[in-house]
């Protein structure tokens, strides 16, 4: 994803660090509200990213309505396979 800023659903000022997992990067990124997103792009092919953008969605309503500690779901795109949550500061896992 070449254009992170451009296409996220919420104003976002600046990508501040990049993470590379399995199938998908996140991108720590600072709102322009001085808030910091995580944003997630999806990889893969288009039947894959669009499994995974529908799990992703159903796992943030699911962990939403529970007590397990996880980052909100702020906003989505789904045609750039897309999700913005809360940044939660924590580590990298191997």
């Amino acid at each position: 994803m070449d254009d992170v800023l451009g296409c996220s659903p919420i104003p976002l000022s600046d990508v501040l660090d990049q993470i590379k997992g399995g199938n998908s990067t996140v991108y720590k990124c600072l709102g322009e509200n001085r808030k910091l997103y995580a944003v997630k792009v999806l990889e893969g092919d288009d039947e894959r990213r669009s499994i995974a953008f529908a799990r992703q969605i159903s796992a943030g309503v699911v962990l939403e309505e529970s007590s397990i500690l996880s980052p909100a779901l702020i906003a989505s795109n789904e045609n750039e396979s897309l999700l913005v949550y809360e940044w939660i500061e924590g580590f990298h896992p191997i």
